[in-house]
């Protein structure tokens, strides 16, 4: 199962650490930091990444939202087959109150892991994705 984490520049550093619990737990991860190189062409290497990513996480804290690149993947995520029941809200250092002044209603609507701080309970996102890996395993042919 492969995963594409979408976050903001100013959540890289956060986005990495996620990257590697999930590498620790046997996924394929993909994340734009570690993935796409000087000089490559950042458009057309996203594109290959989403096509090929089976969930999406979208990592949102309130130091980054709104952010432009964030919204797009997750626009892409939303009208996307590929991503249906598979994207992943993270929010980080929101309370609900906050969250729905900041975070699109839609992500909210989509049951959101939520993390009091930086990569304190990333554990849960492993533990959903690994729950989205199973019903993929049991879906009927």
């Amino acid at each position: 199962m492969k995963i594409f984490i979408s976050h903001a520049p100013e959540d890289k550093e956060l986005a990495s650490q996620l990257a590697e619990q999930l590498q620790r737990a046997k996924f394929d991860v993909w994340v734009a930091a570690r993935n796409i190189l000087p000089g490559d062409n950042w458009a057309k290497e996203m594109g290959l990444a989403l096509e090929a990513s089976d969930v999406m996480v979208a990592l949102i804290s309130k130091r980054a939202m709104p952010s432009e690149p964030l919204l797009r993947d997750v626009q892409y995520a939303l009208t996307s087959r590929n991503f249906e029941g598979r994207l992943i809200p993270v929010l980080v250092g929101y309370v609900a109150a906050e969250a729905g002044k900041d975070v699109p209603w839609i992500l909210l609507d989509l049951g959101p892991i939520w993390l009091e701080s930086g990569s304190e309970g990333f554990d849960k996102v492993v533990k959903r994705i690994g729950e989205v890996a199973r019903q993929e395993t049991n879906a009927p042919c």
